[in-house]
């Protein structure tokens, strides 16, 4: 882009994005090139992707204030496992996801999440164990903040 050669710009950042789609230097770098070249509605897209990931990062930065105020919160440890999910940390969006459970193992919202995240990734028998907990709570035990058995 500094060299003035966008189009070649756009295949390095198109490159990077493949290794790293959620770093937000590479997709504002693409984002600006495909401003340059005239691409609209795709550097949009990318320009949209990252008003809603600095809003994540703000909301994370209040969640995990709210969560060590209410530490047994499964509500609050759901959405910190979303934001995460939702911006390609995984492995931290699981380890909320779970806490949420052992916080109460009948949260719905946790356990579909976690359900949806093993069919995406291959993990069938991780995704049967919970759907078949999902299929065996009933909507009105999902309401408590503490339970007994692990997730």
């Amino acid at each position: 882009m500094d060299a003035g050669r966008p189009a070649e710009a756009e295949n390095f950042f198109r490159t990077a994005m493949s290794a790293g789609p959620y770093n937000r230097q590479v997709i504002y770098g693409l984002s600006q090139c495909l401003e340059k070249l005239g691409k609209k509605d795709e550097a949009k897209q990318l320009g949209d992707k990252l008003t809603q990931m600095q809003a994540d990062s703000k909301r994370l930065d209040q969640l995990t204030h709210e969560a060590m105020k209410k530490p047994h919160d499964p509500g609050l440890r759901y959405e910190i496992g979303m934001i995460f999910m939702r911006n390609g940390f995984t492995d931290d969006a699981v380890r909320w996801l779970t806490s949420a459970l052992k916080e109460n193992p009948a949260h719905q919202p946790a356990r579909a999440a976690l359900v949806e995240h093993y069919e995406r990734t291959g993990n069938a028998e991780a995704a049967a164990r919970h759907r078949r907990f999902l299929e065996n709570t009933s909507p009105q035990n999902a309401s408590g903040t503490r339970g007994g058995e692990s997730p």
